[in-house]
């Protein structure tokens, strides 16, 4: 699946002082919702010489039980006095956590040279936001009665949820409205359009939004 990610860029002033010290810069806050996040860092180097090979490093053993991250740029080079032109980018991912989570990342840039900046990036959950659209896998899958059907779509547009039989024949319309952009549940309890209880079996799932679509299987228990 092709995740697209929301880009924070923060700029990042390197001051020239000891490898050693145990100073630390706190950033602004970032808000972040449910799934994949990306944070964008340009640098700007205020240091007295160029800084070559910057990397970013943090304690993965630290982070909450809700967050991962990893990092996809690195080795950055930034000239006395400039802006970077590549940007350090935290990709943050996060796994289901409850509105108001929030975390304060302590994370160190290293040159070649030795030197070291220490930062400290503070994140609040908002779990009602999505980063990207997406359709989650039921829950419970195998089911019987219902079962729950979560999506986050990332604008405000019209959608459809709609399950399909495994012959491809429409079973039921769960969701066929304009919907707000955000994390949304929605239950199925095993019932046509017409009220009556379906046979177990193999069904099918698809939700469209905009140009968004994305379709799951789930199992039906006698």
């Amino acid at each position: 699946m092709k995740y697209k990610f929301i880009f924070f860029i923060l700029c990042l002033f390197l001051f020239a002082y000891s490898s050693y010290s145990v100073y630390s810069v706190e950033l602004p806050e970032i808000i972040l919702g449910n799934g994949i996040n990306s944070i964008a860092l340009s640098v700007v180097n205020t240091y007295n010489d160029n800084i070559t090979n910057l990397a970013l490093d943090y304690n993965e053993d630290k982070l909450p039980s809700w967050l991962t991250v990893s990092t996809v740029v690195q080795d950055i080079n930034v000239s006395k006095g400039m802006k970077s032109q590549e940007k350090l980018l935290l990709v943050m991912n996060v796994i289901d956590a409850s509105d108001d989570e929030s975390y304060e990342l302590p994370f160190v840039l290293r040159d070649s040279h030795g030197n070291q900046w220490d930062y400290i990036l503070p994140v609040h959950v908002r779990s009602n936001i999505a980063a990207f659209d997406v359709l989650h896998e039921n829950y419970p899958n195998p089911f019987n009665p219902s079962t729950t059907i979560k999506y986050g779509l990332k604008e405000d547009r019209h959608t459809s949820l709609v399950i399909y039989n495994s012959l491809g024949q429409k079973v039921r319309t769960l969701i066929d409205q304009p919907q707000t952009a955000g994390i949304h549940a929605v239950r199925w309890d095993g019932k046509n359009d017409a009220g009556l209880q379906v046979s177990s079996g193999l069904y099918i799932y698809r939700l469209v939004s905009g140009q968004f679509s994305q379709t799951r299987r789930m199992i039906l228990l006698d």
